[in-house]
């Protein structure tokens, strides 16, 4: 499988935190990467699920095999939206790294399919300044990168299975209890390679109307 380099990873004197879950797409991010820069690995453990302390096991038996060094920190139930509380925590705790390492970003696993629910949720809430996911922005002040979306899911569990690489499901993925797990079971998971790509263009069609009425402007 041939695994397409981001355009704004270049230089390899550069070191990045990694952010990884343990689920297939941030196992084959971690395996990518780790071959490519020197790299720090952060995880978020949420005991959200009865599966949480596996996948921390999961990336911790990697970096033991390769020698890389792992930040793990522990979420604390708060009160209100999990999944914004969430993010703000993880955010955090990547911000906190690439500062105290001096560290060039953090890497994290947003994939083809991620960038195409999103759209298609952001077609039905309306307006927006951007369509998608950017390949680079900034958070809390850290430039984060997402340098896997020229690749679906399903080629990167098939990287996955190619290297050998254990991960592990989170299975709160699997129902429809978010709006955009219902958006992937009932639309992204059905869409063809060419459905996708067909999308992919259309997309960038409309950044680019976005981008000539931003200069105009």
């Amino acid at each position: 499988m041939v695994i397409l380099c981001s355009s704004v990873l270049m230089s390899s004197s550069k070191r990045y935190l990694v952010a990884c879950s343990a689920g297939p797409d941030s196992m084959a991010l971690l395996d990518i990467y780790r071959r490519k820069y020197e790299v720090k690995v952060c995880h978020i453990n949420y005991h959200h699920r009865d599966t949480a302390d596996r996948d921390e096991n999961i990336i911790r038996k990697y970096c033991d095999k390769h020698g890389l060094e792992l930040f793990v920190y522990d979420y604390k139930e708060s009160r209100g939206n999990f999944q914004e509380a969430a993010r703000n925590f993880r955010y955090d705790c990547f911000s906190k790294l690439v500062d105290e390492y001096k560290l060039d970003g953090v890497l994290v696993a947003h994939h083809k399919d991620d960038l195409i629910e999103t759209y298609l949720m952001q077609r039905e809430r309306g307006s927006v300044s951007f369509y998608g996911l950017k390949e680079e922005n900034t958070v809390r002040g850290v430039r984060v990168i997402r340098p896997l979306l020229n690749m679906s899911k399903a080629e990167l569990i098939e990287y996955d299975r190619e290297h050998d690489i254990e991960y592990g499901i989170d299975e709160s993925n699997l129902g429809n209890d978010y709006k955009r797990n219902r958006i992937r079971h009932s639309t992204v998971e059905k869409m063809s390679a060419e459905k996708k790509n067909e999308i992919i263009g259309e997309i960038n069609r409309l950044n680019n109307e976005l981008r000539i009425k931003e200069e105009a402007v």
